[in-house]
């Protein structure tokens, strides 16, 4: 089911949920080549996933049975266990946009940024970047 698309959003209901499964979504198992983010918190029995598309940002929920059956051969990356991340706490969830969109979220530990390879093509592919906050409190 489709939960929201546009060019800007917050993902409100995940934040203060941790994350039970955090996996990308790639046909060539590279970060660099990303093409959906699915995700399952410990509040909800449903599996989450985002993608971008014509330059903005979609949210589903499905189940799991679900949840990859348009991308049955591609790779699943393991996000939890590929950086090792302890603390799953969602602090920030957003869709927000520049040129085009793309998403954000925040654990403890570290940020993802989930977006277009090329921020001025729209037919680009979609990429994940990271970067790890050491000691954060936040």
């Amino acid at each position: 089911m489709r939960i929201k698309n546009d060019s800007k959003f917050e993902l409100q209901s995940l934040l203060k949920q941790n994350l039970e499964e955090l996996i990308a979504v790639s046909e060539t198992n590279s970060l660099k080549n990303v093409d959906i983010l699915c995700f399952k918190t410990n509040a909800n029995a449903l599996w989450n996933r985002i993608f971008l598309d014509a330059g903005i940002g979609f949210w589903e929920e499905m189940s799991e049975d679900d949840i990859f059956n348009d991308f049955a051969d591609y790779h699943k990356i393991d996000l939890i266990k590929v950086f090792n991340i302890p603390d799953t706490l969602v602090q920030k969830f957003t869709c927000t946009k520049n040129t085009l969109s793309q998403f954000n979220l925040r654990l403890r530990n570290i940020e993802f940024t989930f977006c277009f390879s090329d921020l001025s093509d729209l037919d680009s592919s979609t990429k994940l970047t990271y970067s790890i906050h050491k000691d954060s409190k936040a």
